[in-house]
Formats: structure tokens, sequence, C-alpha cells
């Protein structure tokens, strides 16, 4: 299983890469708006099988900013077109049966279980030796940080393990950091 933060193609795995609205694809590199739409037309998968390879939530939106915010208006241009399409296919009788199965009540298919214990050990990546800790530095130049924060991922360390070992901070800062001092020339 590949770590999360480790490099993956022209990424990062489990991490999308966000630039002026649009997203990059990990297969090829290029900036995309609709990057759903371009992993089925340039590398032929479907949004699921690309965030299932790269490592992305089932629910990781594959569309930049622009593209969201043109699908909300239109959206809620014909908000009542589309509820009365919903109301006219919707089976509540289908939608409480199949609910029943995803309760807490509801015990999970044996391999489904085993799959989402094993998710859950390999998600808790090793912590940094006290000589990659010391690498960070004191946290106070920020440059200096994130350019050793980007070698230990390089090494194969991971966000989560950069964030421990920097006092606790939560990965989603770690990821913020490197995005706001870019490597150095």
């Amino acid at each position: 299983m590949t770590a999360y933060g480790a490099p993956d193609g022209h990424g990062r795995y489990g991490m999308l890469e966000a630039d002026d609205g649009k997203l990059r694809c990990h297969e090829c590199g290029e900036w995309r708006a609709h990057l759903a739409t371009h992993a089925r037309l340039a590398h032929d998968i479907t949004a699921a099988e690309y965030r299932e390879r790269h490592g992305l939530g089932a629910t990781t939106r594959l569309v930049g900013t622009a593209v969201r915010e043109k699908m909300r208006v239109a959206y809620d241009r014909n908000r009542d077109l589309h509820l009365a399409v919903l109301e006219q296919h919707r089976d509540p009788g289908l939608a409480a049966a199949n609910s029943r199965s995803h309760t807490k009540s509801a015990p999970w298919a044996p391999e489904v279980r085993a799959k989402r214990q094993a998710v859950g050990r390999a998600r808790r990546s090793p912590d940094l030796t006290p000589e990659q800790a010391r690498r960070l530095g004191d946290g106070i130049d920020l440059q200096q940080w994130a350019d050793a924060a980007r070698e230990l991922l390089a090494e194969g360390a991971t966000i989560a393990a950069i964030a421990r070992a920097s006092g606790g901070i939560m990965g989603t800062t770690v990821a913020q950091r490197l995005r706001r001092y870019p490597p150095r020339p």
C-alpha cells in the first residue's frame, strides 16, 4: 500500500494539487478544470478508478472551483425540475430496505470488515526517526522547515508523520505550509 503523501505520478498519493481553479492530473501532469472528464477521455479511466488508483476519497471532488460554481448556479436555476425528477424516480421502500444494511446495528460483510481493518492499520504511518525529526529544525524558519519536509517526503516519510514530529500540528497544516513555501530555485 502506498503511503499518504508519497510521490504518485505527477502528484502525491491521496492528495489533489489545485491552482487557479484547476487540478493537476496524477497521470499526465496536465492542469484541468474537470479532472473526471479528463481522466475518462485522456486516460480511459472512470472517476472512481482515478480516485482509487491515486488514494483519493470516494467523495473527493474532481472538479475545480470555477466549474463547481457553474454547476451550483445551473442546479439552483433548475432546482424545481431536479426535485420533480427526483420525486418521480424515488422509491422510499427500497431506500428503507437499503438503509438497514448500513446502520451501526447491522454487521459489515466479512470481506468489508477485513478491508476496513486493514486500511485502518495501514493508515497509521511510522513515526520519524529522531534524526529525521531534527532535520525539520525548530519550525521558526518555515521555508527551511518546508524544504526539510519535502526531502523527508521524497525519502518516503508521510505528511502525518511529519505533522506528529512537528509538535502535533495537523496534516492539513503541513500541506498548507508546503504550498505556501514552494521549493527554492
